[in-house]
């Protein structure tokens, strides 16, 4: 999963930075979290400016694809979870 933390300018480091931290501790199970932003660089409260490690619009679009995947898939279970409740006699 590709998870977006979008920052913009006057952002405070601990907020984008230990999230960051944390998310990325999950790379085994496939997680991967990466600074955006409106603009190539942000500078924070307290002048730290960092990259942009990916551009936002990419990652945006990029993650409504995979929640729009998701989600046929997920209605998709459900739907043959209902048909199969009903199959048995069960309520939908």
């Amino acid at each position: 999963m590709r998870i977006a933390i979008l920052t913009f300018d006057g952002y405070n480091e601990l907020d984008s930075f230990v999230i960051l931290g944390l998310l990325n501790r999950l790379g085994n199970l496939g997680w991967k979290a990466e600074i955006t932003s409106p603009s190539s660089q942000v500078t924070s409260m307290n002048g730290v400016t960092v990259l942009a490690q990916q551009p936002t619009l990419t990652q945006v679009g990029q993650s409504l694809r995979a929640i729009n995947r998701d989600s046929a898939d997920l209605l998709d279970t459900s739907e043959a979870v209902s048909a199969l409740k009903l199959q048995v006699g069960g309520s939908a």
